[in-house]
């Protein structure tokens, strides 16, 4: 028996495996995108943080709004976009990925000049 914490996966990579696979998570339906924002929408995630709080914002922003813009969410501005699911499940791994990024560089911003956040 393994006694050894589990530590959580990282959010990202599932995501990609879900996008990858849709059909090990939803079966061959073709509405995975609907299916995995039903699953986001969820009360309880398996994979903490697999869309993070500020992502409405980060979308919203993202494609030249000021959130909240009319109480659409990220959801919406995905279907607005796409024409199909799968279409719609690769646009939100790509604003994952875009996300994920904006937060490393704005991590390393900061411990490269720690008065910026003296400034916000």
């Amino acid at each position: 028996m393994d006694d050894k914490p589990h530590e959580n996966p990282d959010p990202l990579v599932v995501l990609e495996h879900m996008a990858a696979m849709p059909v090990a998570y939803w079966g061959g339906s073709d509405n995975h995108f609907h299916s995995f924002a039903a699953y986001c929408l969820g009360s309880k995630h398996p994979v903490p943080e697999i869309i993070p709080d500020d992502f409405d914002q980060f979308v919203t922003e993202h494609f030249g709004f000021h959130f909240p813009d009319q109480s659409r969410g990220w959801r919406s501005f995905v279907e607005e976009r796409t024409s199909s699911d799968t279409e719609a499940l690769q646009l939100v791994l790509e604003l994952r990925r875009l996300y994920e990024a904006k937060k490393q560089n704005a991590e390393q911003d900061l411990a490269q000049n720690p008065s910026i956040d003296a400034l916000e």
